[in-house]
């Protein structure tokens, strides 16, 4: 007897909650509230896939360059070379944002040995100290 209930409960109870109760449940959250659970799990997951488009985005429009770098140069503080060095330094370090906006949307294990942490902490900390600045 204990055979077939633990069949029942692993063959037909499991799989009907997994792939047709939850994604219904889910579904009417996001209709209610506009997310659902289960993005409340991985919400690290979550913010990354909703900033990444929008940075590349922003990127897009500002042809690599950030806000903070345009005020410097309309002042004439900077020479050509300067300026020609902190723009590529300016592209780094948004590849590097967007590298770490990438591996939070994807859910990356940060501490894998493939993982290149080096570049994720350079996105990281230029994106946490430049945040304000990102956007108009």
């Amino acid at each position: 007897m204990e055979k077939v209930t633990d069949w029942i409960k692993y063959t037909v109870r499991w799989p009907l909650y997994f792939n047709v109760y939850r994604p219904i449940k889910y579904w009417v959250q996001r209709q209610v509230r506009g997310f659902s659970d289960d993005e409340t799990w991985g919400l690290n997951t979550t913010l990354g896939k909703l900033m990444l488009p929008r940075f590349r985005r922003y990127r897009e429009l500002n042809k690599g360059i950030h806000c903070v770098f345009w005020s410097k140069t309309k002042s004439g503080r900077l020479t050509k070379k300067q300026e020609q060095k902190a723009l590529a330094a300016q592209k780094k370090a948004h590849d590097d944002v967007e590298f770490f906006l990438l591996m939070l949307s994807e859910g990356c294990d940060t501490e894998s040995s493939v993982f290149n942490k080096k570049r994720y902490k350079a996105g990281k900390e230029f994106f946490i100290n430049n945040l304000e600045t990102f956007w108009w």
